[in-house]
């Protein structure tokens, strides 16, 4: 999916600093066996990550799925960990989450902790 100016301009409007979940495709080995080519069929690995999106441009998306204020020089600095850096050619969909669908999620994939 070929990403144009206008596409950039409004994920970064309506997601920037948002927790968001993007749908992507990634490179998928065959494992580490060998294969026949007559019997070989290439896929893509679908992918789903989640975290605050920190950057947008015409080449990349970042998400992080940490951030923390750091206080300690008298000035706030937002710091952010662990970083993942999807090249916008492989971005399939970019979603907004609220709080009720993170939590929807997390249960989904049976992460059945206590939550605020």
């Amino acid at each position: 999916m070929n990403k144009d100016s206008v596409w950039v301009e409004n994920v970064r409007e309506k997601f920037l600093g948002h927790v968001v979940l993007v749908r992507w495709l990634d490179a998928n080995s065959s494992g580490d066996s060998w294969v026949s080519l007559d019997k070989f069929k290439p896929r893509l690995a679908a992918c789903l990550s989640v975290g605050f999106l920190v950057q947008v441009d015409e080449d990349t998306l970042a998400l992080f799925c940490d951030l923390t204020a750091d206080r300690s020089n008298g000035s706030v600095e937002v710091q952010g960990n662990p970083a993942i850096t999807i090249p916008l050619c492989q971005v399939q969909d970019v979603f907004s989450l609220s709080e009720e669908d993170y939590i929807r999620l997390c249960y989904n994939n049976g992460m059945e902790e206590n939550h605020a």
